[in-house]
């Protein structure tokens, strides 16, 4: 009936609830997802939910950045004063660095920063780089998010002139490394 989006499934109507598990709109209002959120549900931009506190939270892209190609993360040699590394910074960190306007230091390399702010996901582009504590959050929830590769991940988080942090997802642990080097990218973002 016209009251109904979907008159070939039954379980696909205004009077049903959406469950968050999957990218289907169940009740008809245009999205898919509704709080209360938990960790592993699809976030309203259809990314991973990491973190909540059941309406609000971060989420991340169900894939990196890139077709998994790594970047650079720009400014090699120049201390841009993005040292903040707290969860909730790295909207923040992410717009000072494209605001820092960087330069990869060999010209055919992405910028991180340059990949997050590209990235669109259903419609959603708030997506950015992960502060070093949102990323070590992130780290946490792996195997919940998934498709992750044993490597390295960028921060959106500065340590020096020259470096930048990361985190190696294959044991968790958090290096700095210069930030010419090419490291993988995840997008997240705050709902």
């Amino acid at each position: 009936d016209n009251t109904d989006c979907d008159d070939a499934a039954v379980s696909i109507n205004p009077g049903v609830q959406e469950n968050n598990t999957d990218l289907i709109d169940h009740d008809c209002d245009g999205s898919w997802s509704v709080a209360p959120y938990s960790v592993g549900d699809f976030g309203p931009a259809g990314g991973i939910v990491f973190q909540t506190d059941g309406a609000n939270g971060l989420e991340a892209s169900p894939e990196d950045q890139n077709n998994g190609l790594r970047a650079e993360w720009g400014c090699y040699g120049e201390l841009k004063g993005i040292t903040s590394t707290a969860v909730g910074v790295g909207a923040q960190n992410t717009i000072d660095l494209l605001v820092a306007d960087c330069s990869p230091l060999t010209e055919e390399n992405m910028l991180a920063s340059d990949l997050v702010e590209a990235y669109t996901l259903n419609g959603y582009d708030d997506w950015f780089l992960p502060s070093k504590d949102e990323l070590n959050t992130l780290y946490s929830q792996k195997d919940t998010v998934g498709n992750f590769s044993d490597y390295y991940y960028w921060s959106s988080s500065e340590s020096s002139a020259d470096r930048a942090w990361t985190q190696y997802f294959g044991d968790g642990a958090q290096y700095s490394y210069n930030k010419f080097n090419l490291i993988g990218v995840r997008s997240v973002r705050f709902f």
